[in-house]
C-alpha cells in the first residue's frame, strides 16, 4: 500500500478538530484509492464507553466493535465516479499496524479500493471521490494524487486547493484547508503511450 509513510503523521491543528485526506494513485497496476480519517482520542474514549468494571476481554471487544464501526461508516459515505459514472468499488481498512491505532493525539482509521487497469480507460481517466462522512465533527481536510511512470497527473483537487503546498508534509499547515470542497476530491491521470506492457 502506497502513502503508508505519511499516514502515521497527524495533522498539526487543535486535538478536538477531525481531518479526512484522501489520496488516488495511478499505474500501471490500476487504480488506488486512500481515505485516511483522524479523529480525537477524546471523541474515541467515549465512542469505545469503557467501563471501570469492564474485563480486559470486554474492553477489547468494545474497541473493536467501535473500530469496525468506523470503518463501516466511513466506507458507507464514500463514493467514486469514473469519468463522470459511477464506479464501483469495495472498500477496504488495509492492512497495516497503524490503522485504528492512536497516534499524536488522534486515532488513525484508514479505508482503500484498488481497480484493476483492465477495468480502466488505456490512456487515461477522471475520477473522483465524494466523501459524505462525519459531516457535523469540526474537519480539516488535505489530499494528494500521484501516478507512476507512464501515468502523469493533469489535474486534481490538490492542484487547485493546494498549489505548491500540496507538496508539504501533513505536519505542516499549508497541506490543509477547511474548505469543504475537499469532499469532493477529484484527479485527471493520463497514460499517452496507451497499454505499453499489455501490447503483444
Amino acid at each position: 500500500m502506497i502513502w503508508l509513510v505519511s499516514t502515521a503523521l497527524a495533522h498539526p491543528f487543535e486535538t478536538d478538530e477531525y481531518s479526512y485526506r484522501t489520496e488516488l494513485k495511478a499505474s500501471d497496476k490500476g487504480l488506488v484509492g486512500l481515505v485516511v480519517l483522524e479523529i480525537p482520542i477524546t471523541k474515541v474514549l467515549e465512542g469505545i464507553g469503557v467501563e471501570d468494571g469492564d474485563s480486559k476481554m470486554a474492553k477489547r471487544k468494545k474497541a473493536d466493535a467501535f473500530t469496525e464501526g468506523v470503518y463501516s461508516t466511513m466506507a458507507a459515505g464514500l463514493t467514486v465516479t469514473l469519468d463522470g459514472a459511477a464506479h464501483p468499488v469495495e472498500w477496504r481498512p488495509p492492512v497495516t499496524e497503524m490503522n485504528g491505532k492512536a497516534a499524536e493525539g488522534f486515532f488513525l482509521y484508514m479505508v482503500s479500493f484498488h481497480t484493476p487497469l483492465d477495468e480502466l480507460p488505456a490512456e487515461g481517466y477522471s475520477v473522483a471521490v465524494s466523501n459524505a462522512g462525519y459531516p457535523d465533527e469540526p474537519m480539516v481536510y488535505s489530499g494528494g494524487v500521484g501516478a507512476s511512470e507512464p501515468w502523469t497527473v493533469t489535474t486534481s483537487t490538490a492542484h487547485t486547493l493546494l498549489g505548491e503546498d500540496r507538496s508539504a508534509s501533513v505536519t505542516d499547515e499549508a497541506r490543509w484547508s477547511r474548505d469543504d470542497a475537499f469532499r469532493q476530491f477529484s484527479a485527471t491521470f493520463a497514460r499517452p503511450s496507451g497499454p505499453g506492457p499489455q501490447d503483444p
